[in-house]
C-alpha cells in the first residue's frame, strides 16, 4: 500500500525517466488504446488496417525477407458468419455423423480419454 502511495505521486514518464537514470531496465504498461500507437509497433507494422478501415487488426509477427507485409486484412467475420459451417465440422470430429466408428469414438457411452486411452 505504501509503495502505491508513493507511486502516485509522480506520472508514469517522470518514472521512466528517473528509473532509466538508475539504469533500471523498464518500460509502460501500455493499455489497449496506447498500443498500435507506439513507434515500434508503427514500424513493425503490427497494426493493420481492415478493409472497411473500421478496425486495427494485429499484424504478423514473423517478418520473413523477400515478404512484404500486408497493408490490411480482412474484416473479422460477423457474428454466427460461419456458425453453421463450425458446426457441420464439429459434429464430423464427434463422429456424429458415423465416421469415426458407430460409437463415435465412446466406448460404453463414456468418452475415452485421448492421452492415456483410458475410460
Amino acid at each position: 500500500m505504501a509503495l502505491e502511495r508513493g507511486l502516485r505521486t509522480k506520472e508514469a514518464q517522470e518514472w521512466l525517466v528517473l528509473l532509466r537514470q538508475q539504469g533500471i531496465a523498464c518500460a509502460p504498461v501500455n493499455g489497449f488504446s496506447d498500443v498500435f500507437h507506439s513507434p515500434q509497433v508503427q514500424f513493425r507494422k503490427m497494426g493493420l488496417t481492415s478493409k472497411d478501415g473500421r478496425f486495427v487488426i494485429a499484424g504478423n509477427p514473423l517478418k520473413i525477407s523477400g515478404y512484404d507485409d500486408l497493408e490490411t486484412r480482412h474484416n473479422p467475420p460477423m457474428l454466427n458468419a460461419h456458425r453453421e459451417s463450425i458446426l457441420a465440422y464439429a459434429a464430423e470430429a464427434e463422429g456424429k455423423d458415423g465416421k469415426n466408428g458407430k460409437d463415435g469414438g465412446r466406448e460404453g457411452g463414456r468418452r475415452r480419454n485421448r492421452r492415456t486411452s483410458k475410460l
